[in-house]
């Protein structure tokens, strides 16, 4: 129930890392946020693109309520890392904008755009993110091998796993939502609750992903699978049929693992099979999700933009994935390190 990266398996495994290390420095780890749409410049909305440095979304949401606006007022389409240097956009309404303005007060936060907009924002508005993130003290044969991570990469796809921000500072977030799923832990914050269990979900979706790639289907579909097309989306069940195989095998399309929940089943098929010992091995069944909403989160994603810069002390990597996606997962692919946060 814990996280750890070691108990799961990347699709490079079989290749060496650079090694090295991240975060000497916040600004060796940036994330830039792409926005689905812009403001249009009119509307009961101020927008706002802000740059953080040492905080994470949390913190600029308490300063807005503080400031005096109603946390339900409060748009963001993202949470932001707190270890980094970040670009994020968030939303007030129009009559809060000395609120918005004052975070410029705050240390370490800088306003650079602002816009008027129709609607506030919500989470999801967003097509992905930016990364760029320096690994410094590299081995020395590293160009090599990232190049050879990199091809593989792109030819089988990144695994979509969770990454350790998404299980607490100590990788135990899963466990408290057993608990409360079990019975054996009561919270009143319920958002906090939700939060948790989501959390045990992700480690659910996790072990899923990872026992696809020990099986040799992370780069297949299988029957009873929900595949998602890369191009536009679009998601329909597999009945294994030869076409799909191929699609699947050149990254046109990818299996889309359930995250269970009162709408969320257990797959058919083989998938099914795949999903149900899963549960059993964590001590969960499908019935004890009952009470939650589930989802489905693509397996694999689908690396297009992608660039290495040579430092003095190592390298830099820049790199977009979609929403949902954790940067780490690529460093981590890249560098073999486990202790990658």
């Amino acid at each position: 129930m814990r996280f750890n990266w070691r108990a799961l398996r990347g699709i490079t495994s079989a290749l060496p890392g650079t090694g090295g290390v991240i975060r000497t420095k916040l600004e060796d780890f940036k994330v830039t946020e792409i926005p689905s749409y812009l403001p249009c410049g009119s509307g009961s909305f101020l927008y706002a693109l802000v740059e953080k440095k040492g905080l994470n979304t949390k913190d600029l949401i308490q300063y807005l309520v503080k400031a005096g606006v109603p946390v339900t007022e409060v748009g963001v389409a993202g949470r932001k890392d707190k270890n980094a240097l970040t670009k994020q956009w968030l939303s007030v309404p129009e009559k809060n904008e000395d609120a918005l303005t004052k975070l410029n007060e705050v240390t370490g936060v800088r306003i650079l755009e602002m816009a008027k907009h129709r609607n506030k924002l919500k989470i999801g508005h967003l097509a992905g993110n930016h990364f760029e993130i320096r690994v410094r003290h590299p081995v020395d044969r590293w160009i090599e091998i990232v190049d050879e991570n990199i091809a593989c990469i792109k030819k089988h796809g990144l695994p979509n796993y969770y990454g350790p921000q998404r299980f607490g500072r100590y990788g135990d977030n899963a466990i408290n939502g057993f608990n409360l799923l079990f019975g054996n832990l009561t919270l009143r914050d319920r958002s906090l609750s939700r939060y948790f269990i989501n959390s045990l979900q992700s480690q659910v979706f996790n072990c899923i992903l990872k026992k696809r790639i020990d099986l040799g289907v992370f780069d297949a579909v299988v029957s009873g699978d929900r595949a998602q097309k890369h191009d536009t989306g679009g998601v329909f069940v597999i009945r294994q049929g030869l076409e799909e195989i191929h699609r699947a095998e050149n990254l046109d399309i990818s299996a889309v693992i359930p995250m269970h929940g009162r709408n969320v089943k257990i797959s058919a098929g083989r998938a099914g099979d795949i999903e149900a010992e899963i549960l059993d091995v964590l001590g969960l069944h499908e019935d004890v999700f009952n009470k939650v909403n589930g989802s489905r989160r693509i397996s694999r994603i689908r690396l297009e933009e992608i660039s290495i810069m040579s430092k003095s002390d190592g390298y830099v990597v820049s790199f977009f994935l979609p929403k949902g996606g954790f940067g780490t997962c690529l460093i981590r692919e890249l560098t073999k390190r486990d202790d990658v946060f």
